[in-house]
């Protein structure tokens, strides 16, 4: 992948004078984890520091003797979520995860590389029926083999990244992680299965444009009609687009399979969709209420209602930011406002709709 000349023109763009020592910092790498130490870490702060005014992540106590878990995150970007909890895990001594990612990000060869590289562990996306149960069956049986090795997993709360701000569990991927489980006697599950669940959130969505495009069916100026170059285009853009402040914030463990449920005879979709619902309430608890969301959330239903947390600079930046990004969007210009709108007040109002939404004029 270092050799791949579109790599190493983004590394040249943001590193400048540094890019040779960053791109031969894994030259004596021999693992993934390595190069995600050396390289991958160079990289991102090199990321960080070019396109956001900071990031910063909390963790749970005693986190350093927590065992190997399912880290299960809200999605806002394709490289920068996993990037920025393995960023946070090593600094505390932990290592760093399998990441699910859908087939489609498998499209050309420096992606392939790169996601070998991330310890990436593939998820086809279109099977159905038998081929969708036997795909679940191995990723189940892959994670709960990880995690008795001592190697934790990532895996994004529903496919794909969130197109609409909301951080909602999908049940079925659930239901797809338990599967080894339940299948499992209880001499063979010697370690409980922990989820432990991740809140990201970014001052400035990345790719925003492309998701409150996606949002009300529209396309983008100058998007491309080939599906690998969209979505090389959307990893490029996560990754060069200013985001403003970021944290990210790990929340305790949840208990989600001991067998001792399933011996006592609890309804299965029951617990499935309790478990969903404390992971929805961990992640919100943990999630960054920027002052762009309050702002969104105030200028989409004509309000004042949360005025306190931002100033009168802060509201002229963000209305600015959201008419030029709505001129990238090939729709009326009032639908483009208010997708993106919606997209940013989401996270202070779960229950908003674009049916419901007053647009202050």
């Amino acid at each position: 992948m270092v050799a791949e000349p579109r790599f190493r023109r983004l590394v040249r763009t943001f590193a400048g004078p540094a890019a040779e020592m960053i791109l031969h910092s894994a030259d004596a790498a021999n693992t993934e984890l390595e190069f995600q130490a050396t390289l991958g870490k160079l990289f991102l702060d090199v990321i960080v520091a070019k396109t956001s005014l900071g990031f910063e992540y909390q963790v749970p106590a005693q986190f350093r003797e927590q065992p190997a878990c399912l880290f299960i995150s809200n999605h806002r970007d394709i490289v920068l979520d996993t990037a920025l909890l393995n960023d946070a895990l090593i600094a505390n001594g932990k290592p760093v995860p399998h990441v699910a990612i859908g087939d489609n990000l498998l499209q050309t060869p420096w992606m392939i590389a790169f996601y070998r590289l991330c310890r990436a562990f593939v998820i086809r996306r279109e099977l159905t029926g038998k081929q969708l149960y036997e795909q679940s069956r191995r990723v189940s049986e892959f994670v709960r083999n990880a995690i008795g090795r001592g190697e934790p997993v990532w895996m994004a709360q529903r496919p794909g990244r969130t197109k609409d701000g909301a951080d909602k569990t999908e049940p079925g991927l659930l239901r797809m992680l338990l599967l080894a489980y339940e299948r499992a006697t209880p001499s063979e599950n010697d370690a409980p299965l922990y989820v432990t669940p991740v809140a990201v959130s970014y001052e400035i969505e990345p790719c925003d444009v492309f998701k409150a495009a996606a949002g009300i069916g529209a396309e983008t100026k100058n998007a491309s009609p080939d599906r690998a170059r969209r979505d090389a285009a959307h990893i490029v853009r996560g990754i060069l687009q200013p985001k403003g402040r970021i944290a990210l914030t790990i929340r305790p463990p949840i208990l989600a399979d001991d067998g001792e449920g399933r011996c006592r005879g609890n309804n299965r979709a029951d617990s499935i969709a309790a478990l969903a619902q404390r992971v929805d309430q961990e992640i919100a608890a943990g999630y960054r209420i920027w002052s762009t969301n309050y702002l969104a959330h105030d200028l989409l239903h004509g309000s004042n209602e949360f005025s306190d947390r931002y100033n009168a600079d802060e509201q002229a930046a963000f209305e600015s930011y959201v008419t030029r990004r709505a001129t990238e969007i090939v729709a009326d210009p009032k639908d483009a406002r208010v997708a993106l709108l919606s997209l940013y007040a989401r996270p202070v109002d779960p229950q908003s709709t674009l049916a419901s939404a007053a647009v202050a004029s």
